[in-house]
């Protein structure tokens, strides 16, 4: 037997075989007695005809195509075992000739796998530099965890650094659809701006009733602060004393707290605001600067076209704010903020600490966008062509599991 292999795009090997003359006759003659037996020639028992009678009898086309199918399948898997060759997927008989007996076969194989000269690479590894405002705006989170709400001792306008309880409205340029307050979600599209610029400042900074609730910064508004996302990667297991206020979920206490204000006020949604020039947008800020519970300022926005919502670039955006209190932000003493955040020595050395965290934070990052570029130049330079059988089998299971995952709920094909 001869075996030649050819390999074809999408990892598929073609193998030619071709039989020798004593194995096709050895096949013709196991075909000749299995058609003895299943065809009753006359003056012969089943299986006892001699091959020539049979071809008298059938014909020699008929021997051939009943010796073909086992010639094909036993010589294919010799062939197999002598190219060492294992299919991912169906072999496909492309061609047959009986004289001399031959014929050609493609299977899918497993992809083979070509690297690039990985070894070398060299790609620059660097750390951001930390500047000493994004070193501030950590010790100004730190300062801002231990805030405390209280209510006034006597009605005032609203002043810098103020808490207030607000409900809003919105109505874009194009639509004109007023959305009522009760109706007004946070993520709602059309106000992402604005409920954005409401949810960092406040998220977590709400106080009870007698204003002792000590708060923590919400997560939004400290990513708002630190744009540069140097505070994200501080690690808070190996570093307890620096918190950054990240976690979204709010303590029972607020909780409770938001209830009673949700039962005070009806239907209405309100929301908490810090009036802070660094956490709302410079018209938010204007416009509430000086109201008193009971205003209603108004605010119109015109959204550039480089605005981070896409949905509102280009749109001009009227907000109704309706002002319910005002109510006190007290800060710690810088002084006082290492004993409160359980921190051993003074606010210099906190400071010290909390740049060399934020160093930390850094290189870690540099080093996972060194790896992560490192991983996306080898790939985009591997060569690797997976056979189509293999696709459509992924295709297949994973259609499978969808209709399983359908039919545990109820869904029908």
């Amino acid at each position: 037997m001869k075996v030649t292999t050819e390999r074809l795009p999408k990892s598929v090997i073609a193998l030619d075989i071709e039989l020798d003359q004593q194995q096709v006759e050895k096949g013709l003659d196991r075909a000749a007695r299995k058609l003895s037996q299943q065809f009753r020639i006359p003056g012969f028992r089943p299986g006892k005809a001699p091959r020539f009678i049979v071809e008298n009898y059938l014909g020699r086309e008929r021997i051939m195509e009943e010796a073909s199918d086992d010639l094909i399948n036993k010589s294919f898997q010799e062939a197999l075992k002598e190219a060492q060759l294992t299919p991912v997927g169906k072999a496909n008989l492309e061609s047959l000739e009986e004289q001399p007996f031959r014929f050609r076969v493609t299977i899918p194989v497993e992809p083979t796998v070509s690297l690039p000269e990985y070894r070398s690479y060299r790609l620059p590894y660097e750390p951001e530099p930390i500047s000493e405002e994004t070193v501030q705006r950590l010790l100004d989170s730190q300062r801002e965890q231990h805030a405390v709400i209280r209510e006034l001792d006597e009605p005032r306008p609203a002043q810098p650094g103020d808490m207030l309880t607000v409900t809003m409205t919105s109505d874009l340029d194009d639509e004109g659809d007023e959305d009522d307050e009760d109706e007004l979600e946070l993520d709602d599209e059309d106000d992402a701006e604005f409920v954005d610029e409401v949810e960092d400042a406040t998220e977590d900074d709400e106080g009870d009733e007698d204003g002792d609730t000590d708060t923590d910064v919400p997560e939004a508004a400290f990513a708002d602060e630190v744009e540069d996302d140097d505070l994200e990667d501080v690690d808070d297991e190996d570093d307890e004393d620096v918190e950054l206020a990240l976690d979204e979920d709010e303590d029972d206490e607020d909780d409770e707290d938001e209830d009673e204000e949700d039962d005070e006020e009806g239907d209405d949604e309100s929301h908490q605001l810090a009036l802070d020039e660094s956490r709302v947008r410079p018209e938010i800020y204007q416009a509430l600067l000086g109201a008193q519970p009971g205003d209603t300022r108004e605010v119109t926005i015109v959204h550039g076209d480089d605005d981070e919502d896409e949905n509102l670039r280009g749109r001009t955006v009227t907000y109704t704010i309706d002002v319910k209190n005002v109510q006190e932000r007290l800060l710690p003493e810088w002084d006082e903020l290492p004993t409160l955040s359980s921190f051993e020595g003074d606010v210099e050395a906190m400071r010290v600490a909390n740049r060399q965290r934020l160093e930390r934070a850094s290189a870690d990052r540099a080093r996972g966008n060194l790896v992560n570029a490192f991983i996306e130049r080898a790939m985009a330079e591997t060569s690797l062509e997976v056979p189509d059988a293999m696709v459509e089998e992924r295709a297949t299971e994973l259609f499978h599991q969808q209709v399983s995952q359908f039919s545990r709920y109820g869904i029908t094909e």
